[in-house]
């Protein structure tokens, strides 16, 4: 009898008892790719050779994007309030779609952040890419950008959640109308949702 009323009980008190998902947040340090798509476009213009003055047409290019830290972080890693930013690897400009014989003459890149009292962007000094090591795999050429990000990153770091802004300027032999991927590789020390269940 005892054992019955036990049972009674206890099949009265199952609706009273649930369980409640609560989301807990704890830091991290994640390793993942700031990954920036930079849409070029381009113009062409008649480039004469004096030596024999022939016109021959090369293009200009410029594209820009803006960003955050936030919005450019990989989004297969689930990052929340990034809380600081540090390299990991090498960062890589790269265009792709370059035919046999296409050449870039010339390739600048500058960057900026948003100022806190305004909406223009401060930009810093452009840097000249073809000083740095580049290469063209099949149909994509490649700049190796080493240690030249590293005020870039040190500056997000410092405000992870603050707009930026990168813009690319050249010039080419072929029309480079593409899509100019950055890739930054870098740790972040960020919030990580973990969940747990409750009973109440």
């Amino acid at each position: 009898m005892k054992n019955n009323v036990a049972f009674l009980i206890g099949i009265f008190l199952i609706p009273l008892s649930s369980c409640e998902e609560k989301n807990e947040s704890s830091l991290a340090e994640i390793e993942t790719n700031l990954n920036i798509d930079i849409p070029i476009f381009a113009e062409s213009f008649d480039n004469t050779k004096s030596e024999n003055i022939t016109l021959v047409k090369d293009y200009s290019f410029s594209g820009e994007s803006t960003n955050s830290a936030a919005s450019a972080t990989d989004a297969e890693k689930e990052v929340y309030k990034i809380q600081k930013i540090k390299p990991f690897n090498e960062p890589t400009l790269s265009f792709s779609g370059i035919n046999e014989g296409g050449a870039i003459y010339s390739l600048q890149m500058q960057w900026g952040y948003k100022s806190s009292t305004g909406d223009d962007y401060i930009m810093q000094e452009p840097i000249d890419l073809m000083l740095l090591e580049n290469m063209i795999n099949d149909d994509t050429f490649i700049v190796y950008l080493d240690e030249t990000l590293s005020h870039f990153i040190n500056t997000m770091d410092s405000n992870p959640n603050k707009s930026f802004k990168l813009e690319i300027t050249g010039k080419a032999n072929f029309n480079i109308n593409c899509i100019a991927k950055l890739e930054i590789p870098v740790i972040v020390e960020a919030e990580q949702l973990t969940s747990r269940f409750e009973l109440f």
